[in-house]
């Protein structure tokens, strides 16, 4: 029996990781997981150390790019792909995304087909 990548939803935006269920729930060998916020994740993070994260950089209280600081901090989420999302313009998002390691940068609202598409080819990535 094949192992379930786990997929880690960050966003305070309920519609928004609803929605980013719905387009990856085709990926049947994949097990979601949701939080609302910085420290809902994290608890989150250390139960499951998921594969990879999707997390909004915009949330209120902690942003998102906290987590990046945080699994960088810790080796054994060396192996986690992260894809930051969020309605920054100008390239501010992915260049502070970047910036904290993260592997991808998706501003919103972003094409389906591309986002499915690159998260596929990620988890697909030899760790």
């Amino acid at each position: 029996m094949k192992v379930k990548r786990k997929i880690l939803i960050i966003d305070d935006d309920d519609y928004m990781r609803k929605a980013i269920v719905r387009i990856l729930r085709p990926m049947q060998d994949c097990v979601f997981f949701e939080a609302k916020d910085v420290d809902s994740a994290i608890t989150i993070l250390d139960e499951t150390n998921p594969d990879l994260l999707i997390v909004d950089i915009n949330m209120p209280e902690k942003k998102g790019y906290e987590i990046c600081l945080y699994i960088n901090d810790k080796p054994c989420f060396a192996h986690t792909k992260v894809i930051g999302i969020s309605g920054y313009a100008g390239g501010i998002g992915d260049a502070i995304m970047t910036s904290l390691g993260a592997d991808y940068y998706f501003s919103k609202p972003f094409d389906t087909n591309k986002f499915l598409s690159k998260i596929t080819m990620l988890l697909e990535e030899p760790t």
